[in-house]
């Protein structure tokens, strides 16, 4: 939409890289929290493993969703599926402070 002067690019790469390395911890961190004790191995292996798996997935099909609809496009679609993935964590994900995760 613009083009942003390059201190103001680094600014903003640089606060992106500190989000997207607070969202990539939080799927070894949060799940502890929401499973019971019985099912938290299984829990945690099923979230780390489908985060790979989509990251795999994506890493193959972005280029060819930019040959097919074009980089305005795709980036656009994947930041609808973004939003869609945080309002849904917003709005389903418990909330453990105060709980007993022990089963």
């Amino acid at each position: 939409l613009f083009a942003p002067p390059p201190l103001m690019m680094l600014l903003l790469l640089t606060a992106f890289g500190f989000i997207l390395t607070a969202a990539d911890c939080l799927t070894y961190v949060y799940p502890p929290e929401v499973f019971p004790t019985d099912l938290r191995a299984t829990g945690v292996s099923l979230m780390v493993s489908s985060s790979r798996f989509v990251a795999t997935l994506s890493t193959m099909a972005f280029p060819a969703a930019i040959a097919e609809y074009g980089l305005s496009a795709s980036l656009a679609a994947i930041a609808v599926l973004l939003f869609a993935g945080a309002m849904i964590c917003g709005f389903w994900a418990p909330e453990t402070q105060g709980k007993n995760l022990s089963a």
